[in-house]
């Protein structure tokens, strides 16, 4: 009998002690858990987290500009080897002039698109060969 009683009296320790846990963890965020307060808590409200609402609040949110901007051609060098022509910004240039081109208006920051429109390939080697030994990386399309 003594033994039973250990154990039930044990049992209800664990009880407690486990809805205590619960009610500071649910409890309204007084003593810091704040899972139950809707400004402070690690529980979602209405989908997000008030870290979540924290940061959105503080994050401007982007301008239409910001969402809407590609790659300009400010920001752009598009190179197309159409059949045996390379055409730079829409120019056609022969491989020497490309590459004067180039260093003339590579900038840090800057991307080049590389385009096989029905190009020679031999033509379009040449381009690609160019753009590695210039150091210059490009993404092709």
């Amino acid at each position: 009998m003594a033994r039973e009683e250990g154990k039930e009296k044990h049992t209800g320790r664990k009880v407690v002690g486990a809805a205590v846990i619960l009610a500071l963890l649910g409890g309204s965020g007084y003593f810091g858990f704040g899972i139950g307060n809707p400004n402070g808590g690690f529980l979602p409200v209405n989908g997000t987290t008030a870290v979540q609402q924290q940061t959105q609040a503080e994050t401007p949110a982007p301008s239409t500009q910001e969402i809407t901007q590609a790659p300009t051609e400010a920001t752009s060098l598009k190179i197309t080897v159409q059949e045996s022509k390379i055409l730079y910004q829409g120019k056609e240039l022969t491989i020497a002039e490309l590459e004067t081109q180039l260093l003339k208006d590579f900038k840090e920051g800057k991307e080049i698109t590389l385009t096989d429109d029905h190009a020679i390939k031999a033509v379009y080697d040449e381009v690609e060969a160019l753009l590695g030994r210039l150091n210059l990386k490009f993404q092709k399309q």
